[in-house]
């Protein structure tokens, strides 16, 4: 229930400048609020290859998410491990875990970020829209929105298919190899629910994972 930076002990990537594997410290890795040197100042220069973290038995458990709260919303003083098999029940409803004869759990999670707007803008949005949007707080009194309520209401859902990939039938924002896909697959369907949301929304969706070429 923790975001990773909290956690996180130091990183082992690969300096493409370089051509070296270089360990870096959570210092090097410079966290802030969704943000960290790889997907900003050194966006294109690192591949992460693995992560060390660092936990303390003695740790509070961390629950601030609202699904998370719920699914733990009789449990008085959950531990650890109770938080942890928690967090593992819902990432495992959404195929966000890999399990044996899933298919959904083939994907790269979210693949969508969910977007941020000024207050007008989102008004304006909203009145696009014609009924309420999900909203949620963000940093610096902005308002953030749900990319995959956006999705579905331009007409994808869950478990699309665009040749050999597809939308997840568990959540909306992952997109799956459904047996043989390739990169070029993956990405057509990509721009094609790109295209729907930004026709019916005037909103750019943009992607999650870091593409490297």
């Amino acid at each position: 229930g923790q975001e990773v930076s909290g956690t996180l002990a130091a990183v082992r990537a690969y300096d493409r400048q370089t051509n070296r594997i270089v360990d870096l410290s959570r210092e090097d890795c410079a966290f802030s609020y969704r943000k960290s040197i790889f997907n900003t100042t050194a966006r294109d220069r690192y591949i992460v290859l693995d992560v060390t973290y660092a936990f303390s038995r003695d740790a509070a458990p961390c629950i601030e998410y609202p699904d998370l709260k719920r699914e733990l919303e009789n449990v008085s003083h959950p531990t650890l491990i109770q938080v942890r098999d928690a967090v593992r029940r819902l990432r495992a409803r959404k195929a966000m875990l890999i399990q044996e004869g899933d298919p959904d759990c083939r994907s790269a999670g979210s693949f969508f970020k969910n977007p941020i707007f000024s207050p007008e803008a989102f008004a304006r949005l909203e009145s696009l829209a014609g009924e309420p949007l999900p909203r949620f707080p963000a940093p610096a009194g902005e308002v953030k929105t749900s990319a995959a309520w956006l999705i579905e209401h331009s007409g994808i859902a869950k478990g699309y298919r665009h040749g050999r990939a597809g939308v997840s039938t568990k959540h909306t924002l992952a997109l799956v190899n459904t047996g043989g896909a390739t990169a070029e697959e993956l990405m057509a369907l990509a721009r094609e629910i790109r295209e729907r949301v930004e026709d019916r929304y005037g909103v750019r969706l943009d992607i999650e994972p870091v593409l490297v070429a």
